[in-house]
């Protein structure tokens, strides 16, 4: 296959974000594995690592099919109530592998058994996103019919989550924290936040300890926090519904993303769990190869076999770790550790269109994080423009006046934070990352949905 024509000859809905193949690889495999479970699924997905960083892509033409599919399936109000069912029950059998996990002695286990349970592990991460890998096109595709029907405020508030997500009720706990001063209610606050969200920190580049000092450190750090009532938020949502006199079809939408927004956040959480417990597993095997951690890290998840965890194996990693490109079609992977280009001119492009996700206007600096690794850069009062946002990102939104991401729908993880935040909100430019540099003076306005350029 010409990976690079297969690329150019197709358009593409991308997500950047911090990951590497043996994780994330795990993670997009759930894109094919929903045939078994939904009987449709998607059929095409790329990726380019450089590093530690990811372009990931979805097939245009598979969100629009899957969408209408989906939006047929969902006429049917019992069929979203199947469809998380279906989530939390084959989530179970990840977390039957993490009690596993828990009870072994890993330094114990025979390298052959680690292997195995390695793998276990690593489909777990699968079941992290599980069916829930529907939600990304009902969420780009689906918002632009209930934005037709709404005014930016009224979209604004009646899309808005109606459970905390748990990056606030991190928050929350850190709050409690910087306010108490008895000694051992903070030790045993301590402990509980390490208990409760000791996967907090992880991406799909890595697992990261959620340590006393960093808790302490974020603690300090916290400011103001979300005080939202979710309970009136229903209640208001509801009223306004009412007061709108909206079609039961447009209703039933609207409820749709809030049970999505939902569903989201839980699946983020668990692939969080779920790569601790993977990585748990694979920094000790790792110890037990000849393998760097980098380059053991660069494996695919079929390579995670005996036939592949040795020295002669060592020069193709090193390689994948400079550059590397993945196309599944189907479940079928076709890579290359060669150069593809795969981006047009953005050259003299001085403002970009995208989805309004939360209201206001602004004016600050750029600040432009592609990875985790640069959003240490971001002071107050900048505008953060970003691939997408995760977890991991949500310090540098605080600090930010604005957020603009390349991609992301209704529910993606910006827009609900950016709303809780309080903070105007430009999703979907496509191309924000490329066009805008650090330090250019951006005017963002999330009332209509542009970011331009000024002079």
């Amino acid at each position: 296959m010409d990976i690079q024509k297969e690329i150019l000859d197709n358009e593409w809905y991308g997500q950047g974000l911090n990951a590497v193949p043996l994780i994330f690889e795990a993670a997009t495999s759930s894109c094919f594995s929903l045939h078994k479970t939904l009987g449709f699924s998607y059929s095409k997905f790329y990726c380019t690592y450089k590093g530690k960083f990811c372009d990931g892509n979805y097939w245009k033409k598979d969100f629009e099919r899957l969408a209408d599919v989906l939006l047929e399936k969902l006429k049917d109000k019992r069929y979203l109530p199947w469809l998380m069912d279906q989530y939390f029950s084959q989530y179970k059998k990840a977390a039957e592998v993490h009690k596993e996990i828990d009870a072994s002695d890993l330094k114990q286990v025979p390298t052959e058994e680690l292997i195995k349970l390695a793998q276990r592990a690593n489909l777990c991460i699968r079941e992290g996103l599980g069916v829930a890998h529907i939600i990304e096109p009902f969420s780009v595709i689906v918002e632009g019919t209930i934005r037709s029907k709404l005014s930016q405020e009224h979209f604004s508030l009646l899309t808005s989550p109606i459970k905390k997500p748990f990056i606030l009720s991190y928050d929350e706990t850190l709050y409690n924290l910087s306010k108490e001063r008895d000694k051992d209610k903070r030790k045993k606050l301590i402990d509980s936040i390490k208990k409760d969200f000791y996967w907090i920190k992880n991406s799909y580049a890595q697992k990261v300890e959620l340590t006393e000092e960093l808790i302490l450190t974020e603690s300090r750090d916290i400011g103001k926090i979300n005080t939202t009532n979710y309970q009136q938020r229903t209640e208001e949502k509801a009223k306004l519904m009412k007061k709108l006199n909206l079609s039961p079809e447009l209703v039933h939408l609207i409820h749709i993303t809030e049970k999505f927004a939902y569903l989201q956040d839980e699946r983020k959480k668990n692939s969080l769990i779920a790569i601790d417990y993977f990585c748990k597993v694979a920094n000790e095997l790792v110890t037990r190869t000849p393998l760097t951690a980098e380059e053991f890290y660069f494996l695919l998840p079929s390579e995670l076999n005996t036939e592949h965890l040795n020295q002669d194996f060592k020069e193709e990693l090193q390689k994948r770790a400079k550059s590397f490109t993945l196309v599944n079609l189907q479940g079928e992977i076709y890579s290359t550790t060669k150069k593809v280009s795969l981006e047009k001119d953005k050259e003299n492009i001085n403002a970009v269109n995208g989805t309004p996700a939360s209201l206001g206007k602004v004016i600050g600096k750029a600040r432009i994080c592609k990875n985790i690794s640069q959003i240490g850069k971001v002071e107050q009062g900048d505008i953060l423009i970003v691939p997408m946002t995760r977890p991991e990102y949500v310090p540098a939104m605080k600090k930010a006046i604005a957020i603009v991401t390349d991609e992301g729908g209704l529910t993606c993880h910006a827009a609900v934070i950016a709303r809780e935040l309080g903070k105007p909100c430009v999703i979907g430019t496509r191309i924000a990352t490329k066009v805008f540099k650090d330090n250019d003076m951006l005017e963002v306005n999330a009332n209509h949905g542009i970011v331009r350029k000024l002079e």
